[in-house]
């Protein structure tokens, strides 16, 4: 079995990680950490390729850091850092090319503005039905502040 995890370097993202080390420790499962890089965050005309470089190794060393600090087995871990325009595509294009069996990730990474303007990584993935995908809300907290601040916006 083979469970992939998008994260997109907030601490929300990460929220799924302990849940899916337990769960791949069961089934003794490999763990797919993703890292989506935008374009607009790393290739663009304007930027050198010096510039881009430098934008995917961190994505590398934070995937590298995320796998240390959950004490993920090393032996079945895969880190892989994606790059392109749409950051669901690019999760549903490694998924598919991967064979992975299960997708889980945090419901809501970015901010509000963002899920307003682009849409939302998890429904966009969810909408694909290329393979399982297995939302993990937000702690309690966070959800709360979420949902106040759409009801100002609805004022």
């Amino acid at each position: 079995m083979r469970i992939l995890i998008p994260v997109d370097g907030t601490p929300e993202c990460e929220t799924p990680i302990s849940l899916v080390e337990q769960l791949a420790s069961a089934l003794e499962a490999e763990i797919y950490l993703v890292r989506v890089v935008e374009a607009g965050d790393a290739i663009s005309p304007v930027r050198f390729d010096s510039e881009a470089f430098r934008v995917m190794q961190e994505a590398e060393r934070y995937l590298g850091e995320l796998a240390s600090r959950f004490k993920l087995p090393a032996e079945r871990t895969r880190r892989i850092v994606g790059r392109g325009q749409d950051t669901s595509k690019e999760i549903i294009s490694i998924a598919q090319g991967k064979g992975i069996d299960l997708i889980v990730m945090a419901t809501h990474c970015k901010g509000l503005l963002e899920r307003l303007t682009r849409g939302s990584v998890y429904h966009g993935v969810l909408r694909s039905q290329a393979c399982p995908v297995l939302g993990v809300p937000l702690p309690a907290q966070s959800g709360r502040r979420g949902r106040r601040t759409a009801a100002a916006l609805r004022k």
